[in-house]
């Protein structure tokens, strides 16, 4: 009966842990969700040619620094708060290049200008990544984004001399269709160059299904075995957290006797722009 009451208390902390986490990320998306386009929009350089942060790309800094620091302030779990994080790279990746490729249909928008302003915008994005201790996290999944901005921040020049064998070795994390549809809506006014043309065999390169990214193959929540923060010795202040906590510990003991209700409370998931929410 101990062992059976002792794992029943340890299923509903993971449970408590995932759906804390779940909140976290979609409260931090939610943040950022209305302030990322201005990394696509937002100028970089000022009227004399540096570089500025804008105000967009500074609100969006704002919020990864804070969401950081809470997490921190509150002694999350490292691994916790990489994971955390790389869903937030994830979401923003996914976000931005959809939106990069929505922007860039039958428009004006694919253009060697705009993909330095935006890799420079990115690149603060990254920065603060480095400078948080989460490059790795950032380079992994903004891989996406920077090797589209990175084919739009190629001097055309230099585009025009690449063949599609070549710029599919140049920018393997973009697949063919996504290749294809940056090239093809590159400047245009001007006609495609026939060196662009996707090989014969690779006829997925016209497939315009795969072209935005899916928000499905989000990177999993693994909750850490150990290098828990603990202060036993801290007093709870917080009179609602302490009936819960007795609650939860007269469930412990007698799991018949404590719940008020027969079945659990339960939690739905509903797919947002986030990939879910409540």
């Amino acid at each position: 009966c101990f062992e059976w009451s002792d794992q029943h208390q340890h299923q509903h902390q993971e449970r408590c842990v995932l759906l804390g986490s779940c909140v976290c990320v979609c409260v931090f998306g939610q943040m950022l969700y209305p302030l990322l386009p201005g990394v696509l929009d937002s100028h970089a350089f000022s009227d004399s040619g540096q570089l500025q942060v804008s105000s967009q790309v500074r609100r969006v800094l704002d919020v990864c620094s804070q969401s950081l620091r809470l997490l921190r302030a509150f002694d999350v779990h490292p691994d916790i708060s990489a994971q955390l994080f790389s869903y937030l790279f994830f979401f923003i990746n996914a976000l931005l290049f959809n939106l990069l490729m929505e922007r860039g249909s039958g428009g004006a928008f694919y253009c060697w200008s705009r993909g330095v302003q935006v890799r420079a915008n990115l690149d603060l994005l990254m920065d603060w990544a480095h400078g948080a201790g989460l490059a790795d996290l950032a380079h992994t999944y903004l891989l996406k984004l920077s090797s589209a901005v990175n084919l739009l921040a190629t001097p055309k020049e230099n585009l025009l001399q690449m063949s599609w064998k070549a710029l599919r070795m140049e920018f393997p994390s973009l697949n063919a269709a996504q290749l294809h549809h940056i090239l093809r809506e590159y400047e245009p006014r001007r006609s495609c160059p026939a060196a662009w043309t996707p090989s014969g065999d690779e006829d997925d390169a016209l497939a315009t299904a795969d072209i935005l990214e899916s928000f499905d193959q989000h990177p999993p929540l693994i909750l850490p075995a150990d290098g828990f923060i603990l202060q036993l010795r801290r007093a709870i202040s917080e009179t609602q957290l302490i009936t819960q906590l007795h609650r939860f510990q007269r469930f412990s003991t007698d799991p018949e006797a404590a719940p008020h209700s027969p079945q659990p409370p339960q939690v739905q998931l509903q797919r947002t722009h986030f990939g879910f929410g409540f």
